[in-house]
């Protein structure tokens, strides 16, 4: 067994070793217990300079689960409109433990969003931060509690007893909104036992063990932070590192000021880094494994030879289904793509099942390129209060997701873009993803989104909007130039547009929605089709 072998070998060891710890029942409050209880006085949570022991976690949680029960009921929602910080954390173990179901929302909502959301869950408490409470007069809250501490601490709290609730797997823990790349945000209600098994399949991914520090800067009022990193955590008894958000110019120093050794992230973030300037890097001393959303190949290995990353893997899943397919640890060999569905590392049973489908839900034979369907055990149990979406998860467990995608012969899953983001011109479909990808390897590129626009030849032609990267002279016909040497003639877009920002999701995501309802759009762009031929 060769040095590497024998070191990949023992990092899997080491983890397998925290999933076989027990615990009293697959719920959230049973795992954090069988943690707490082994690790005491270690450090758990940390955000800026406030540092949670497990202990302290624990009792500071207990606490608040006894004043949540004071003022709502078991079953009900508690939503809790706070940025990311350790209150947000201890509120969410707190809601688990007194059989309350949590409700993050992303407290950058407009007053009329966060109406429209709170009208939706009809929470019975809302928790809001002062900078936020004011956007919440719109909304019909029958009771709000808004921190006072501008830090956002929880404040001390008497002994109280603990709720005599009884938690069970199937008890809804969360209602998670989807991020909104397509219109409308949804809530998709999971329980204690989809919580568990997705945060078992985040460590095990990841190989995470004890010694192992998570930073997180993707929203906790979104699945990928709340489930994969905290839940990963509380799994694997690693520290917490909760910073507000991403940060480009100030993310290697959290990263050497923590030791933090994983992250997940989103591909922009990436990007975003490599093209940052390399004076903000100052080496990497600890930080070795990143989850990502898919990225090319030459990303991959530019993370890789830049910033010392030996570990990027890709994955796969959704607000609706979290951790439906992955790329294996060690597995270098297949960039871009999103992985294989998983089976548990343990009991070996599959998690996920993965289908390419046509419009009528028909299997497609592989390498052919259709709609995503899935069925797993980390399923949603359905859109809250949205009867009207109910035909998207069948009565047989599959749901019918808005991402397009192939599966290779070997059962790799490749994205291919989402089904609203589909362009289509001259008689062929074109991802905005793809063309999105060509742009953001362009240096002068920081951003990129791409839609559809009505053409005066029928159809549509492309629009692409771009950021340009800070300091870096944009020539338009230089950026046409180069998306020519690697897109085909139908790809190319016939418009650019310039714009400071781009509109986006909670996760940071491009929201092509925004961009198709924006009316200056066509207006501000410029034509560039001759300048591709140049």
């Amino acid at each position: 067994m060769t040095t590497a072998e024998a070191g990949a070998t023992a990092l899997t060891a080491a983890t397998l070793e925290v999933l076989r710890l027990p615990r009293e029942a697959d719920t959230l409050p049973a795992l954090f217990r069988s943690r707490a209880a082994r690790l005491g006085d270690r450090p758990f949570l940390v955000h800026g300079d406030r540092v949670h022991s497990w202990r302290q976690a624990a009792d500071l949680a207990g606490r608040w689960a006894g004043h949540l029960a004071g003022m709502a009921a078991p079953g009900d929602r508690v939503a809790v409109v706070l940025p990311n910080c350790d209150s947000h954390v201890i509120l969410f173990l707190a809601c688990a433990q007194a059989g309350l179901v949590f409700v993050p929302v992303n407290p950058a909502l407009t007053g009329g969003e966060m109406a429209a959301v709170l009208a939706v869950v009809t929470p019975a408490l809302v928790i809001a931060a002062p900078a936020g409470a004011g956007k919440l007069a719109a909304a019909a809250v029958p009771r709000l509690l808004v921190l006072a501490d501008e830090g956002l601490a929880l404040p001390a709290l008497p002994d109280l007893p603990p709720p005599a609730v009884e938690v069970g797997p199937d008890l809804p823990l969360a209602i998670v909104f989807t991020s909104g790349t397509t219109g409308v945000p949804k809530g998709a209600v999971h329980c204690h036992r989809t919580y568990v098994i997705a945060a078992e399949i985040a460590a095990f991914r990841m190989r995470l063990n004890g010694d192992d520090r998570l930073m997180v800067i993707l929203p906790l009022f979104h699945l990928n932070a709340l489930f994969y990193s905290i839940g990963g955590a509380i799994v694997c008894g690693g520290r917490l590192v909760v910073e507000e958000r991403f940060q480009a110019g100030r993310f290697w120093q959290a990263v050497a000021r923590h030791g933090v050794t994983q992250v997940n992230m989103i591909a922009a973030v990436g990007n975003i880094l490599l093209k940052r300037d390399r004076s903000e890097f100052p080496g990497n001393a600890t930080l070795r494994k990143v989850s990502a959303a898919p990225v090319t190949k030459e990303v991959a290995t530019a993370l890789r030879e830049a910033f010392g990353i030996t570990n990027l893997v890709e994955s796969y899943g959704m607000t609706e289904a979290p951790g439906i397919a992955q790329v294996d640890f060690f597995d270098q060999g297949h960039r871009a793509c999103l992985g294989r569905p998983i089976v548990h590392p343990l009991s070996g049973d599959a998690i996920s099942e993965v289908r390419i489908v046509d419009e009528d839900r028909q299997p497609l034979p592989a390498g052919e390129v259709g709609r995503i369907m899935v069925r797993a055990r980390t399923m949603m149990s359905g859109y809250f209060n949205r009867p009207d979406l109910s035909e998207r998860l069948g009565p047989d467990g599959w749901f019918l997701t808005e991402d397009r995608g192939r599966a290779d012969s070997d059962g790799y899953l490749y994205f291919c873009g989402r089904t609203a983001d589909l362009i289509r011109t001259r008689g062929e479909n074109v991802s905005a993803a793809e063309v999105e990808a060509a742009l953001l390897t362009h240096p002068a590129v920081s951003e990129a989104g791409c839609i559809g626009i009505p053409s005066d030849l029928g159809e549509e032609d492309i629009l692409a909007a771009i950021v340009p990267r800070e300091g870096v002279d944009l020539d338009l016909g230089q950026v046409m130039r180069h998306c020519r040497e690697r897109l085909s003639r139908h790809k190319l877009p016939r418009y650019l547009l310039v714009r400071a920002e781009l509109p986006k999701t909670p996760t940071q995501k491009i929201a092509h929605h925004r961009l198709r309802g924006d009316p200056d759009l066509i207006a501000d762009a410029i034509d560039v089709a001759g300048l591709a031929a140049r």
